[in-house]
């Protein structure tokens, strides 16, 4: 049984390996530019918690600002992620409200980004034993994003994270509520 969960892992990983070649070997570059703004749409289908179901599906969006020196940067990030209900009946919950600060780095030409974050996690439906409003702690890791920049003016970027590992705690105190998210991440960023 653990040599399957750790295939959960490694197979997002190595899709994001494979398909960063293109990628690395691309002679295109961008302009530098200092602050831009992101929209992005995520999904997730599995979770890590223990003694739980791998089945954790979540969807939502993000809106992130930004500011970067050369390839170097750090950005504010507001998402919703809204989570299926499947233990007594099917249903959609509003989930978590997260808003992060982070930091990243653009790696081969610009074509890939990597970044960490860290803030807060508001649950934004009552449970049993905790209130809507109750805030936690937020952490996200990614480790490559694939960016493309369509046209010759290169007015916008296209992004492709195939894997983003996402930990929310909106409550602290027990029973604890912890997600760990494994999310595919689509999005695109606008500079001015």
């Amino acid at each position: 049984m653990k040599k399957f969960k750790y295939s959960i892992y490694t197979f997002p990983l190595l899709f994001t390996l494979l398909f960063s070649l293109p990628a690395v070997s691309s002679d295109k570059t961008v302009n530098d530019y200092s602050y831009y703004i992101g929209f992005s749409a995520f999904g997730s289908l599995f979770s890590d918690m223990d003694g739980m179901s791998n089945n954790a599906v979540g969807f939502g969006e993000t809106i992130t600002a930004g500011a970067r020196v050369k390839n170097i940067g750090s950005y504010f990030k507001i998402s919703t992620d809204r989570w299926l209900a499947a233990e007594t009946s099917m249903g959609i919950k509003k989930g978590v409200l997260n808003f992060a600060f982070g930091f990243e780095t653009l790696l081969f030409k610009n074509r890939i980004r990597m970044s960490i974050e860290a803030g807060t996690s508001t649950l934004r439906f009552n449970t049993a034993f905790d209130e809507k409003g109750s805030t936690g702690i937020y952490a996200g890791f990614n480790p490559g994003a694939l960016r493309w920049y369509p046209g010759k003016k290169k007015k916008f970027v296209i992004e492709l994270t195939p894997f983003m590992l996402a930990v929310q705690k909106p409550v602290l105190k027990q029973p604890v509520i912890l997600r760990v998210e494994y999310r595919t991440v689509f999005g695109i960023e606008v500079p001015f």
